[in-house]
């Protein structure tokens, strides 16, 4: 038993040694630092939208909007970034069997539980660290042109008492989370940095599960995108058609799978089950010419969903690789490298 553990330990640096010669794949990065550079173009394009709606100016401003207003957006949250991740190492498991690679890969380890946890962990190191490069790119280019530095400090203009009753969000202009004054604004971005990782990590290994189920016959990368933008456009293209069928009837684009992973849906501050914040009231608007009047308070995602649907993605993704490399699987493959 002590010899199977110790093959496994010293198995671990060829496969982390592989998947680190996978990631750096020039085609790869260029993806990865391209969506990276799309995203900052539309955090400004917001930051720009606010600063418009304030006046001409954000009071407080620091060069962690950037990345902060990025994951309040659904393009860059839900599709941008994982897009990213994608490129990164969506093909971790697939890649190898074009070829028969797997087979010598599987051959020198010692069971396939090293292998997929192995693989797994390579996933998630990787989409953690692609999270904090963003932020610190983001944070970076910032500072470099606008000579802007982060702060510790919420910036007025994204502050509220940090009281759930108190919370108001105006459904008619650019959604975005407010911040409890009180907190830590540095320390906040780093933690959702990190969240942000873990997400990433969680869709890229599902994306993953799902191509080696295809049996490597689609293009990990392509699926995936073609359902992000699938799961984020379609329930936001179903609200707007039914709003403009009858406007008259309460709208909600909530309880969707992707809106789970876009920031601007939480109230910082709120419990963890917690889908209703401020107090009830009245919103105007014009459609038509008739005026439409609704009372309500504000209805947010609750933390407790995310966790769920990130167990469950993770969960169901897990079973899927090891029913697709069991141990009879790996047993057909040591054996045909003999």
């Amino acid at each position: 038993m002590q010899s199977a553990k110790s093959t496994a330990l010293h198995s671990l640096p060829l496969l982390l040694r592989i998947e680190l010669l996978r990631v750096l794949e020039a085609w790869r990065l260029l993806v990865a630092l391209g969506c990276i550079v799309v995203s900052i173009a539309i955090s400004y394009t917001l930051l720009g939208s606010f600063q418009a709606q304030a006046g001409g100016s954000l009071a407080g401003s620091s060069a962690l909007d950037v990345f902060y207003v990025g994951l309040n957006d659904s393009l860059v949250a839900c599709i941008l970034l994982p897009t990213g991740a994608l490129a990164l190492c969506g093909d971790a498991f697939t890649k190898e069997e074009r070829g028969g690679f797997s087979d010598v890969v599987l051959s020198r380890l010692s069971n396939r539980r090293v292998w997929l946890w192995g693989k797994c962990l390579c996933i998630t190191v990787t989409c953690l660290l692609y999270a904090i490069a963003t932020l610190a790119l983001m944070c970076i280019f910032d500072m470099v042109a606008f000579g802007t530095t982060p702060s510790v400090t919420v910036p007025q203009w994204l502050a509220y008492s940090g009281n759930p009753d108190d919370y108001q969000w105006n459904r008619y202009f650019a959604r975005i989370a407010l911040v409890p004054e009180s907190w830590n604004y540095a320390l906040l971005v780093v933690v959702l940095a990190l969240v942000e990782g873990a997400a990433l990590s969680v869709m890229t290994i599902t994306f993953a599960s799902c191509a080696a189920a295809f049996r490597a016959q689609v293009n990990p990368l392509l699926l995936g995108f073609a359902i992000l933008l699938a799961l984020t456009a379609l329930p936001e293209l179903f609200v707007n058609v039914a709003f403009l069928l009858n406007p008259s009837l309460p709208q909600s684009d909530w309880g969707f799978l992707m809106d789970r992973f876009c920031l601007c849906f939480y109230c910082l501050g709120a419990s963890f089950f917690q889908t209703e914040v401020g107090q009830a009231a009245e919103i105007t608007s014009q459609f038509d010419g008739q005026e439409i009047v609704a009372s309500a308070a504000t209805q947010v995602n609750n933390y407790a969903t995310l966790v769920l649907v990130l167990l469950l993605l993770a969960g169901l993704s897990l079973l899927a690789l090891f029913h697709r490399y069991g141990d009879a699987g790996v047993g057909r493959l040591k054996a045909r490298t003999v």
